[in-house]
């Protein structure tokens, strides 16, 4: 007995050893940190006891977990792609291992995943066998987010998340070098007056536009192509796979339209491309050659005007690596050959005469008319004219001139000829130095009409140009009222006494201009008081300043820090311009609050030219702009509340200045193009009026409230909750509703409105804008639940979390990780597979799958469902093909139709050709079309729907009955088949007002003519009831859940 209770003594001290080495682990953790939570885990019960929690509702109590694996699992908490990482974890722990350390994403308690590190000790009893896990969770979110933003550094631009310059160039070298290389085309890609957009409304502003358009480049082209981010606002692209210039230029163009629908919802500032486009290998098989004629096309789609593209033109003489550099050079050379070749036909008696005119009379025009007088008398000319282009006005002047005999009103209508035709010569002009027209024509154009109108018809004529870079500054046109030939003398005297002319007529338009721009800019200056002066770009220190400058600050001196001297600061300045210049970036403009004077003040910094001690020298000019803003721009001309531009003004001074908790709300009216369409702009204008002057009315006297445009307005309000916005947004519908139904009784006025509230660190009230406006389009979707919506991270994350999902679909299509599963359609009364859907499945890195309803409608909104509908045509054809070559009846298999590829006029012709390439009847093919898209531009798309069915097609109408058909329009439509929408199965029993829904569309479809499906039936009761309704066909998981392409290949060699 003594013996027995020693050895149960022993027994519990062994206990308690035990229970104290758990309790000091569990207090060593607790003291490493307050981030991490304790738990235990009983090996044999299977049972998770967690002591304390990082976050949430059990973070002071105990959270005890029975069955803990099973548990987990059961309410989805681990994140797919770390299910098999959690199992790992589980058989660990459940084997004992002496140490364990996983790191997983688990659903926390706001509905949002996150990642943890699970660490812990396991402990054993006398005989060395595990019994429990004591250990502690780390939220390690920061930590994963920081290794994923280093990764990105290496690769990616850190704005646009495209891959960088070098990445993007060596990659398209890798594709270019292999051997197995299919052609492609590179695009270079500049967005049209990007640097004039920053300035004006600054690198905020710019920034979302960089990254808004990288991301519609993005998404535009193909997974597997190479979209890369030069520099600044440039752009380089490599589509493998496409060189059909239509291909491309409708490529192009609905990027281009992108671009414009992005700037019509950023306040309508213009936001558009130039392209240049290579095509491989014909226009360059290497890197650099490839490159190169991108930037050449690049550059004459800039020259060519904004929001072009062009390709690459063989034909053209470009003979040097730079686009334009290279023009003038090819020019160079070609009139050096020129002047070597006729130098010895030169009259020397006549050049030496001109340019003695030239450099004795102090009237250049009179020098030039006494040119003109002595080389046509010697050449036996009648008129000789100048016309000039004048550079402000864009008219065309003759401002010198010699005739033989009185030619009446002939100038004029030559400067109205010239003005008409300026930009055709001037195109010409480039490629030629000179022209002959005879009765008017040249071989290119025809000026006989307008020749004919002059009372001396110039016969034959010579022309040449004044060239001032790729422009025409003027043009010389020697004529002859009678039939003549011009001879090798004549064009190289006239050619060379042309060149003479250019050169002194372009230095005295520069001269001109110089002086006149002094004398405005001084003048400009004097009046406006600007301070300027010039500082190192590298050091700060002052090496000039002006008149006006050193009024203001008398105690600034040259070799002073500029920060010292102007800011009295220790430090350069947050805003200062040197820091915004990039080598050869020219200029870079900043705004500065100083709120000791209580100004806007705008800072403009520009590079100088180098110095000798090598160093750079930046200009810096001041200027005051808060009267100039206050004035111009201060009040809303229709409604008379604040402008947008004052409004930014103000709203940043009480945000800085005040001490309130503001909030910023971006209003609008729902459907308000409507009311100008049905009641006309007049009672629209009102509408606004009206809707202005109420929140004008209501505002506290610390609150702002100002008009963007159309109907959005902005407000800076005082924190207030959603519901006490909701009941303003009802209470100013309720009001103008009231008063414009009086005369107009069918209208009605819903106000909407999105809130952010302004964290004290927030400096840019266009970032909050941006916040505020994503919240009121969440408004809108809700909004006859009150109108009003909160900015909240779940919006914020949403936006992150869409963004993802777009680059996940893009980066599944180049690997390869869409897959076409099949639904068999069953007829009930014979149990025989008559047909199947063919439906598209994304998986993970796992190999698990991803709902398609996070997916599918957002590729639906980005366009990105092209791509994927054309995966799942071919992979679908390349099936059945295989299917039947094997042997196997393949039945009527269906397929979706997208509503953006019905937009496309040639999809009818591109479903058949594909049918075709895989030896398809058409006939076994059906497309399946949603309800909804037959109403939306009915008449067109019934028409291209027509054109697959008369092709052979089996068309069918999906959801049938979701609320859009009625049975009367049914019977007009190109429509084989109906597959009721299986809400009617999946959303309540099968009462008697469900039945006899059913009962009758059923009926009335099959009366018509259509062949029915019901889709989503899932219980036999279900099946029972169709079948006693005269139905035959059924698709759902009563039968069969979508499955993989094998797995319906061996179902269809069972069913054989």
């Amino acid at each position: 007995m003594e013996i027995e209770d020693r050895k149960q003594l022993e027994q519990r001290i062994a206990e308690l050893e035990r229970q104290l080495k758990n309790e000091r682990q569990k207090q060593q953790w607790a003291l490493e940190g307050e981030d991490s939570g304790l738990w235990e885990y009983d090996i044999k019960a299977k049972r998770l006891t967690q002591s304390s929690k990082l976050e949430g509702k059990w973070r002071d109590a105990n959270l005890v977990v029975e069955n803990y694996r099973e548990q987990m699992k059961e309410r989805n908490l681990i994140h797919p792609e770390d299910e098999q990482v959690f199992e790992a974890y589980c058989d660990s722990m459940d084997r004992g291992d002496p140490h364990i350390m996983y790191e997983m994403r688990i659903l926390r308690d706001n509905g949002r995943f996150g990642w943890i590190r699970q660490e812990g000790n396991t402990i054993y009893d006398e005989k060395g066998v595990p019994v429990k896990v004591i250990g502690k969770v780390l939220d390690v979110t920061g930590e994963k987010r920081d290794n994923k933003r280093l990764e990105c550094e290496v690769t990616r631009d850190m704005l646009t998340g495209l891959y960088n310059y070098d990445v993007a160039r060596k990659m398209i070298e890798k594709k270019l070098q292999d051997p197995a290389k299919e052609a492609g085309a590179l695009f270079l890609m500049d967005l049209d007056d990007f640097a004039e957009q920053n300035t004006a409304y600054g690198t905020v502003f710019g920034d979302s536009v960089l990254e808004m358009a990288a991301n519609i480049v993005y998404t535009s082209f193909k997974a597997k192509d190479i979209v890369g981010r030069i520099d600044g606002d440039e752009f380089l692209v490599y589509a493998s796979g496409i060189c059909n210039r239509k291909d491309i230029e409708n490529l192009l163009n609905k990027l281009m339209i992108r671009l414009s629908r992005f700037a019509e919802e950023r306040e309508g500032n213009h936001c558009s491309i130039s392209i240049g486009v290579a095509i491989s290998p014909e226009d360059g098989r290497s890197y650099e050659k490839l490159y190169h004629s991108a930037d050449l096309a690049l550059y004459r789609a800039k020259k060519e005007g904004k929001s072009k593209y062009c390709f690459f033109d063989r034909e053209e003489n470009y003979d040097t690596s730079l686009g334009e550099t290279g023009r003038k050079l090819a020019h160079k050379k070609k009139d050096q050959a020129l002047a070597g070749q006729d130098y010895l036909n030169i009259n020397k008696d006549l050049f030496d005469f001109a340019f003695k005119c030239i450099n004795t009379e102090e009237n250049f025009y009179y020098a030039i008319e006494k040119i003109f007088e002595e080389v046509s008398l010697y050449f036996g000319m009648d008129r000789s004219i100048l016309l000039e282009r004048d550079k402000g006005s864009d008219e065309i002047f003759v401002t010198a001139g010699w005739s033989r005999e009185d030619d009446g009103n002939d100038r004029a209508l030559m400067e109205q000829t010239g003005k008409v035709n300026w930009y055709v010569m001037e195109q010409y002009y480039r490629h030629v130095e000179y022209n002959i027209l005879q009765d008017g024509r040249d071989g290119h154009e025809d000026y006989k009409k307008d020749i004919t109108q002059m009372k001396r018809v110039p016969i034959s004529a010579i022309q040449f140009p004044i060239m001032d870079g790729s422009k025409m500054a003027g043009v010389l046109t020697f004529e002859s009222w009678t039939k003549r030939k011009w001879g090798v003398a004549e064009i190289a005297t006239l050619s060379s006494i042309t060149k003479m002319i250019t050169s002194y007529l372009l230095q005295k338009q520069t001269k001109a201009e110089l002086e006149m721009e002094y004398i405005v800019g001084k003048k400009a200056m004097d009046v406006q008081k600007l301070i300027y002066y010039v500082v190192g770009e590298e050091d700060h220190q002052i090496k000039f300043l002006s008149h006006y400058a050193r009024e203001c600050y008398p105690m600034a001196r040259s070799g002073q820090l500029c920060y010292k001297a102007f800011m009295n600061r220790e430090t350069p300045c947050p805003a200062c311009p040197i820091q915004g210049l990039k080598e050869g970036a020219g200029q870079n403009t900043v705004e500065y609050y100083d709120e000791e004077e209580d100004n806007w003040y705008t800072l403009n910094a520009s590079h100088m030219n180098e110095t000798k001690v090598k160093k750079h020298e930046v200009i810096i000019c001041r200027s005051n702009i808060t009267t100039f803003l206050e004035r111009v721009k201060g009040e809303d001309q229709l409604t008379g509340v604040m402008s947008y531009e004052k409004f930014k003004l103000e709203a940043t001074r009480m945000l800085r200045r005040n001490h309130e908790e503001y909030g910023l709300a971006f209003l609008g009216i729902q459907d308000f193009s409507r009311i100008n369409d049905e009641y006309g702009y007049e009672v629209g204008d009102q509408v606004l009026r009206t809707f202005a002057a109420e929140m004008s009315a209501r505002r506290a006297d610390d609150e702002l409230v100002c008009r963007i445009k159309g109907d959005d307005f902005a407000a800076l309000i005082k924190r207030r909750s959603v519901e006490q916005m909701r009941k303003n947004m009802q209470l100013f519908s309720e009001l103008l509703t009231k008063r414009f139904r009086e005369r107009f009784p069918g209208i009605s006025i819903n106000c909407f409105c999105g809130v952010y509230n302004v964290p004290d660190d927030e400096k840019y009230i266009s970032k909050c804008l941006d916040k505020a406006m994503k919240a009121r389009k969440l408004a809108l979707n809700k909004i006859y639940e009150g109108g009003a919506y909160m900015y909240s991270k779940e919006v914020e994350l949403e936006d992150k979390e869409r963004s993802d999902m777009s680059r996940t679909i893009k980066d599944s299509l180049e690997k390869g990780m869409f897959r076409v599963y099949f639904q068999p359609k069953v007829d009930i009364v014979t149990g025989k597979i008559r047909g199947a859907e063919a439906l598209v499945r994304l998986l993970d890195k796992e190999g698990k799958l991803i709902s398609p309803g996070r997916f599918i409608p957002l590729a639906e909104e980005n366009g990105q469902i092209l791509e994927i509908d054309n995966f799942v045509y071919k992979e679908t054809f390349r099936l059945m093909q295989k299917w039947q070559q094997e042997g196997e009846q393949v039945p009527l298999i269906s397929v979706n139709v997208s509503r953006l590829h019905l937009l496309q006029d040639e999809l009818p012709q591109y479903i058949k050709s594909l049918s075709d390439e895989y030896g398809l009847k058409p006939e076994q093919i059906e497309l399946e079309i949603t309800e909804s898209v037959f109403f939306q531009d009915m008449e067109r798309l019934v028409a291209i729907i027509k054109q697959m069915r008369d092709l052979g097609f089996v068309i069918s109408m999906d959801d049938f009955g979701a609320g859009f058909s009625t049975l009367s329009l049914m019977k007009s439509l190109p429509v084989d088949v109906i597959k009721l929408d299986g809400s009617f199965f999946l959303k309540s029993e099968l009462d008697d007002k469900n039945k006899a829904v059913i009962a009758a569309m059923l009926h009335l479809a099959e009366n018509l003519g259509f062949e029915v499906i019901a889709e989503g039936v899932e219980k036999k009761e279900q099946v029972d009831f169709i079948r006693g309704q005269g139905g035959r066909l059924v698709q759902g998981y009563y039968y069969y859940k979508p499955m993989p392409a094998d797995e319906f290949e061996k179902l269809l060699t069972e069913k054989k």
